[in-house]
């Protein structure tokens, strides 16, 4: 069965099965930047715990501090927390500027009480996740084409070919000068 409250994955890979991904990433601490970034833009859940159609479960620390929906006690509702969802997977998609633009409001806040190290932190969390939904953008672009065909100048009056199906490079090899083509 479907679960009720979508976790958002972020992956190292790109998988075309109708979810949402944002990736890939080069390292583990880009994940968990990226991630808190999301977090402190919106009340996501955090937990990886399944959540039945009908809340059943107590809300955690992260609830009473505001940080969760606590979709698992029931204080939002599945529409309440798809929307929440849904700016995530726009922000993927095309415009960040929903999770990006309290992100730096949260920056000017701390920068403005004198607290320069947590504006830095959440700084550096937000340019992580808009590099990622930049570079998710570009990825999604490239594999959106069925058949690319690229070629340069190799230098000495040759080309250097490279044949990319979806994303995916297939084949590449060098035509040098003078050679014919069969």
């Amino acid at each position: 069965t479907a679960e009720p409250f979508p976790r958002l994955s972020l992956v190292r890979t790109v998988r075309d099965d109708g979810g949402t991904y944002l990736g890939p990433f080069g390292s583990r601490r880009s994940v968990e930047r990226a991630m808190a970034a999301l977090h402190d833009a919106l009340p996501l859940r955090q937990c990886t715990d399944r959540l039945p159609a009908e809340p059943t479960g107590s809300a955690c620390a992260l609830a009473e501090m505001d940080r969760c929906g606590a979709p698992c006690e029931g204080r939002i509702s599945q529409e309440e927390y798809g929307v929440h969802a849904e700016v995530v997977r726009q922000a993927v998609r095309g415009d960040p500027r929903p999770v990006t633009g309290p992100l730096l409001r949260k920056v000017e806040r701390l920068a403005a009480a004198g607290r320069f190290e947590q504006a830095a932190t959440v700084r550096d969390r937000l340019a992580t996740f808009a590099r990622a939904c930049a570079r998710v953008q570009r990825i999604t672009g490239l594999t959106a084409i069925e058949h690319l065909v690229a070629a340069r100048p190799d230098g000495s009056g040759g080309w250097e070919l490279a044949v990319v199906r979806r994303g995916r490079l297939v084949a590449a090899g060098v035509a040098v000068r003078g050679a014919a083509g069969h």
